[in-house]
């Protein structure tokens, strides 16, 4: 199936399961009319097949179709004035617009998404996540995680992995782009969504947040993870298994002194905490936890028995290649979504109340 645009056009089955979206033609791309062809192409594909998916099952298109100078994207954006972006869309860089002349180009992208009607796309990089998700996009943050999209309407899957282009200059990144491409085929095999349910106590009153120390009292086995900001722990998270868990906030940026509790509140609190870090009968579980122990006992001496694993440090040793942060164990294990990103969506919200 081929659709053309000026001298370019997509190509693979209009009933593809998968829909791949890169950036812009490269020169190989311009001179034979289509995506993915030149050194990135030839990457992507091999990508593929290693992650055990057929390159030519796959529909492959690209978000523009004209050449950028340079192969520089902001060439396509406007400096100045937001009223000349491409109406309904946020910058594609932070103050840079996309040229609303460029908008026939994504209601072609979107009249090639609805044709095809795939279980999940996949956009290649920052450039696909911005005309998919509709945000100014850090890849980082988005790549491995199952999100949605509505297109003119209708909803899509939607999992973002980096653009092979980026993995011929940061090659190392190569082996988390074919664990994405493994858990792309898993999620090909349906169109459903399906989000793991979870019991998360957010914003707890003083009598929750008691109620919920003294479970994780009783607990056999806790997860234990601290935020902290100028030398100071704001949160205190517990899991007491995979489904329930509980933020337990010290600072609130809401009130004016920056305290969520009353000091006697807090006293309280913390005294429970620390008997339940200190019980010798409670597994606990951290990521990077040098870190956390070493807040937990500066702020609230608080020793710490029964550590038994760290999760970084078992990534680590089984899957030396990987990073091991948090969020990319999260995406190559778990079908959460990209919870750092709520915190940007949550702020633009704001914003736009203001």
């Amino acid at each position: 199936m081929n659709l053309t645009y000026p001298t370019m056009r997509s190509s693979g089955p209009k009933d593809a399961k998968i829909f791949l979206i890169g950036e812009a033609p490269g020169v190989e791309e311009m001179m034979q009319g289509t995506p993915f062809v030149g050194s990135s192409g030839k990457e992507l594909r091999r990508m593929l097949r290693q992650a055990g998916i057929p390159p030519e099952e796959c529909f492959l298109t690209n978000v523009f179709f004209d050449r950028p100078t340079d192969n520089r994207i902001e060439v396509f954006c406007d400096k100045t004035e937001f009223a000349r972006g491409i109406a309904g869309m946020p910058a594609l860089m932070p103050g840079l617009h996309v040229n609303s002349a460029f908008a026939p180009q994504l209601e072609r992208l979107y009249e090639e998404i609805l044709m095809v009607r795939p279980n999940v796309i996949c956009p290649l990089g920052n450039t696909a996540c911005w005309a998919i998700l509709r945000q100014t996009p850090k890849i980082t943050a988005l790549r491995g995680r199952v999100c949605t999209a509505r297109i003119r309407g209708v909803e899509f899957k939607v999992l973002p992995t980096l653009h092979p282009a980026f993995i011929l200059r940061q090659w190392k990144d190569r082996v988390v782009v074919i664990a994405d491409f493994q858990k792309l085929k898993r999620e090909s095999r349906s169109p459903e969504f399906h989000i793991p349910e979870r019991e998360i106590l957010i914003d707890p009153t003083y009598k929750e947040a008691l109620d919920f120390l003294e479970r994780a009292f009783h607990a056999n086995e806790l997860a234990v993870d601290v935020e902290t900001k100028s030398g100071q722990i704001t949160v205190c998270g517990l899991s007491l298994s995979p489904r329930c868990g509980a933020v337990i906030p010290f600072y609130d940026s809401r009130k004016p002194d920056g305290n969520y509790w009353t000091l006697d509140q807090e006293t309280a609190i913390v005294l429970r905490l620390r008997r339940i870090l200190r019980s010798s009968r409670i597994t606990k579980i951290f990521q990077n936890g040098l870190y956390d122990m070493a807040y937990l006992w500066a702020n609230w001496k608080a020793p710490l028995i029964n550590c038994s694993e760290d999760t970084m440090l078992l990534a680590h040793a089984m899957w030396p290649e990987l990073k091991k942060d948090l969020g990319t164990l999260a995406s190559l294990h778990t079908d959460e979504a990209a919870w750092k990103m709520m915190r940007f969506r949550e702020r633009d919200a704001l914003k736009r109340e203001d």
